[in-house]
């Protein structure tokens, strides 16, 4: 859940910064494009890292058990 609430987030600022320069919505600028680049790449890096682990933590209880 902090995941996606921090993603949110990061996109609402991302579009706040775009529209506060007046750039159309579906017409970003190369400003915007990098960081909607950038937000996507992060997001997908910490919800892989966030699979992951979920993954490793039940393998581990599972051989606990």
């Amino acid at each position: 859940v902090r995941v996606a609430a921090t993603s949110y987030a990061a996109l609402f600022v991302v579009l706040l910064t775009q529209a506060l320069r007046g750039e159309a919505l579906v017409q970003p600028g190369t400003i915007t494009v990098a960081a909607l680049a950038a937000w996507a790449v992060a997001t997908l890096a910490v919800s892989g890292l966030v699979v992951a682990r979920g993954a490793s933590d039940r393998r581990s209880l599972a051989t606990v058990s």
